[in-house]
């Protein structure tokens, strides 16, 4: 009997083991140089500018300093992941320099003074873009100039490389709509969301998120629907109590994930809570929440319901099942031996 017992547990661990769905997920290197930096000078100030770059101008009082964005379309099919800055070049030093403070208040009487420190002090961020024709493009966003306005020092990274998670699908999320655009307080949003699904049959989660449209606020997150075996068209209806939330612009952000927890599709579609009629699109494109970092660590994906201990269980809940009974098994075998003897 302890012979039997031992092959039922050595089976159940190995079932537990192999059976476990791993990610289908690929890696890309990406790698790039940020076109040289100019100097202008004028007024006492040196305006510092890259090539097809922007400036950062989020906060007063810190120095003007540009950026610049990296696009790549990825092919169609193709569901980034994860964005690691995997190494960047030593920088480049430039002494007695000075740029002019960002100024956002152009009726203040008394100077804006200086933040002390290196600024910026983000490496990156990254968001996803869908396009009409179904692919994603991906932005990354470097910070390659830094600047000290004590020292008057200018640290400037010229290469990055950067490593992309990403899987291949099948699946999108073709539509997402509301039943009208415009709704009184209180009323009930329906949302209405098409899939479709070119591949072989799977299981899908579909979350919703209720946000605030311009500051991205999260208003709401309803409850996780499992669509089961899904081929072909397939279609989900989502409710929105909008009971106590004030009159305002609102959008639906659907995200379509597998049992493994990869971002499959990410689509928004807006709305407005008001008494008259508002001024709102609504649809826009889908959009990741930028992700930033202040080491080369990776970026973090869109928060999704698998992150952590209950999106491992929810993704694994016939494999606990299975662990589970073949535990009971064990347990009857031996008490079955007890009485015997």
């Amino acid at each position: 009997m302890g012979r039997i017992i031992t092959v039922i547990v050595t089976l159940m661990l190995a079932g537990l083991v192999f059976a476990v769905p791993v990610s289908a997920a690929s890696t890309l290197n990406i790698e790039f140089e940020v076109p040289d930096y100019t100097i202008t000078s004028t007024g006492g100030c040196d305006y510092v500018e890259i090539p097809g770059g922007d400036i950062l101008l989020e906060e007063e009082g810190r120095p003007r300093v540009p950026y610049y964005t990296y696009c790549m379309d990825l092919e169609k099919g193709w569901r980034a992941q994860e964005v690691t800055l995997v190494e960047k070049s030593e920088p480049e030093s430039r002494q007695n320099l000075n740029l002019p403070l960002v100024v956002l208040q152009w009726t203040l009487t008394q100077p804006v003074e200086p933040v002390p420190g290196w600024y910026p002090d983000i490496e990156f961020e990254w968001n996803l873009v869908n396009r009409v024709d179904g692919g994603q493009t991906l932005d990354i966003v470097v910070y390659p100039v830094k600047y000290n306005p004590e020292t008057g020092e200018l640290l400037f990274y010229r290469n990055y490389s950067f490593l992309l998670n990403y899987v291949n699908s099948a699946v999108e999320l073709a539509e997402l709509s509301s039943d009208k655009p415009v709704y009184i307080p209180g009323e009930t949003v329906k949302i209405d969301a098409g899939i479709t699904n070119d591949g072989t049959s799977q299981d899908l989660y579909l979350d919703v998120y209720i946000r605030q449209y311009g500051s991205d606020e999260l208003i709401d997150s309803l409850p996780v629907r499992l669509l089961k075996d899904v081929t072909g068209s397939a279609g989900a209806s989502i409710e929105w109590q909008s009971a106590g939330n004030p009159e305002g612009s609102y959008y639906a952000e659907a995200v379509l994930t597998d049992i493994s927890g990869n971002i499959l599709d990410t689509v928004r579609a807006g709305f407005a809570l008001g008494q008259s009629g508002v001024v709102f699109p609504t649809t826009s494109p889908a959009t990741t929440t930028p992700v930033t970092t202040t080491t080369p660590l990776p970026g973090p994906p869109p928060t999704s319901h698998s992150n952590g201990l209950f999106g491992w269980i929810k993704g694994n809940l016939l494999y606990i099942g299975i662990g589970a009974g073949a535990l009971i098994v064990v347990f009857i075998l031996i008490a079955t031996r007890h009485k015997a003897g």
